[in-house]
C-alpha cells in the first residue's frame, strides 16, 4: 500500500512527505495577495492638465525633475592628443634607412639617443646624424712654376727679349753651331764674345746691355 501524505488545512501550503507514523508538516499561510492601484497614470494626466493650463511650464519642469541624470550631456571621453600618439609611435621607431627617410618623417635634426638615430648615417660620428660632415679646409693651391725661359735661332736683346742669366744648350751639337755676344745698339758690329762648336754642350752668360746671337745650335736654356 502505498503512502498517502495528508491535506494540509485551508490556507497552509502543501505537507511535506513524512515517514508512517509521522507528524505531517505543512507549509506556512498562504498570504492574501492585494491589489495595487496603479496611481501614475491619474497623477501625470492631472499634471499634464495643469500644464495646459498654464502654458506647458509644468510638462517642463516635471520632465526636467523625473530625469534631471538624462538633460545633462554625457562627458565626452578624453581623446588622446596628437602629441601622445606621435610619442609612442616614436618609441617604437626603428632606425631610419636614409636621411631622406627622416626628413619626410619630420625627425630632423636626428641626434644619437633620438628614436630613429642610426650610426650609419651618422657620417662624421659627431652624435648628429643626416649633416654633411665639415670639409677639411682646403690647401691652396701650388702656383704653376714658371716656364723656363728658352732661346731659339735669331738675335735676342737681354732684359728685353729674353732675361739675363747662363744658358745651355738642350742637346749636344753635331754640326755647325755659330753663336755671339755683341753689344746692343751697335748693330753686330761690336763683339764682345763668339764661338763656332762643332760638339758638346756649350754654355753662355748674358747680361742687359748686350744682344745674343746664335745659330744652328739648337735650343739655349737657361740653368742659372
Amino acid at each position: 500500500m502505498t503512502y498517502q501524505p495528508p491535506q494540509p488545512p485551508q490556507g497552509h501550503g502543501p505537507a511535506f512527505p513524512t515517514p508512517p507514523g509521522g507528524v505531517p508538516y505543512y507549509g506556512p499561510p498562504i498570504m492574501p495577495t492585494r491589489k495595487r492601484h496603479n496611481k501614475a497614470p491619474w497623477i501625470v494626466g492631472g499634471v499634464l492638465l495643469f500644464a495646459l493650463c498654464c502654458g506647458g511650464f509644468g510638462v517642463a519642469a516635471l520632465s526636467s525633475d523625473e530625469n534631471p541624470v538624462s538633460q545633462q550631456p554625457a562627458a565626452a571621453e578624453p581623446a588622446a592628443s596628437a602629441g601622445a600618439v606621435e610619442d609612442v609611435v616614436a618609441t617604437t621607431r626603428g632606425p631610419f634607412g636614409t636621411c631622406a627617410e627622416a626628413e619626410r618623417a619630420g625627425a630632423l635634426p636626428l641626434r644619437a639617443g633620438d628614436p630613429g638615430y642610426s650610426r650609419a648615417l651618422d657620417l662624421d660620428e659627431d652624435g648628429q646624424a643626416c649633416v654633411a660632415a665639415t670639409p677639411a679646409p682646403m690647401k691652396p693651391a701650388k702656383p704653376a712654376p714658371k716656364p723656363v725661359p728658352t732661346i731659339e735661332d735669331g738675335i735676342w736683346t737681354v732684359s728685353e727679349d729674353v732675361p739675363a742669366g747662363t744658358y745651355k744648350v738642350t742637346r749636344p751639337i753635331s754640326g755647325m753651331c755659330y753663336w755671339a755676344i755683341v753689344k746692343s745698339g751697335t748693330n753686330g758690329s761690336e763683339i764682345i764674345e763668339n764661338d763656332l762648336p762643332s760638339g758638346g754642350l756649350p754654355r753662355v752668360t748674358i747680361t742687359r746691355g748686350q744682344d745674343f746671337k746664335t745659330n744652328g745650335c739648337g735650343t739655349w736654356k737657361k740653368v742659372g
